[in-house]
């Protein structure tokens, strides 16, 4: 009655007491309500280094293009007319050739402002990520465009300017100029096959490794 009389004025520690003291917890501690995140992997901050890189270089071959399709504008192949009715006029204004020049010289010079304009408005925003990655991709296609157009338009200019006189080197300007968009938009799948067969030869090399290995065992 005693010992009963001290445990009720706590002078006698219970059994969860003498745990507690000892360190000894009844029950394991709960999880905790947090999850450690995880370290970000290398890879994926290369990634985005280098898609803000490309936004911040991208700009300077957009306004290239603007800049040399600007002049063109007004620097037009053949000159001007000095006397008759169309003073001041292109000289070959009624070619086609000339008319193609002019369209496809605007088309370049309108997309390339597009997509310059379009890059300086996602690098006034560097923490975003998302919109840098999708401005890049539309701006990447949009100069393309703008490209093939210049391309487009320096040989329709040549064809208009050699095509009367010296018809051969007008078709070789043609020729040489088809070449370029047939290369940009080939490329793509030839770096995908190239992949490909450097994969195959690995995976080969790989195998063949393995194989010796487990014939020298014992």
């Amino acid at each position: 009655m005693i010992r009963v009389a001290l445990r009720r004025l706590g002078a006698v520690p219970s059994r969860g007491k003498w745990q507690e003291l000892l360190f000894l917890p009844l029950h394991s501690p709960p999880p905790p309500l947090v999850t450690p995140r995880a370290p970000i992997p290398t890879l994926l901050v290369n990634v985005e280094s280098n898609v803000k890189s490309a936004a911040q270089s991208l700009p300077i071959v957009t306004s290239l293009i603007a800049t040399v399709t600007f002049v063109a504008a007004f620097t037009v192949p053949g000159g001007y007319s000095n006397n008759g009715p169309d003073e001041g006029m292109p000289a070959f204004i009624r070619k086609a050739s000339l008319q193609a020049f002019v369209l496809l010289n605007t088309l370049a010079f309108c997309c390339s402002m597009v997509a310059t304009v379009l890059l300086i408005y996602a690098n006034t925003y560097p923490e975003d990520n998302f919109l840098i990655s999708h401005v890049l991709k539309t701006s990447a296609c949009i100069s393309l465009v703008a490209v093939l157009a210049t391309v487009s338009a320096f040989m329709t200019a040549v064809f208009a300017l050699t095509s009367k006189e010296c018809l051969w080197v007008a078709i070789v300007a043609l020729f040489l100029g088809c070449t370029v968009p047939i290369i940009l938009l080939s490329y793509p799948k030839l770096v995908e096959l190239r992949r490909d067969a450097v994969r195959k030869q690995r995976n080969e090399y790989l195998s063949t490794s393995s194989r010796m290995v487990k014939e020298k065992l014992p």
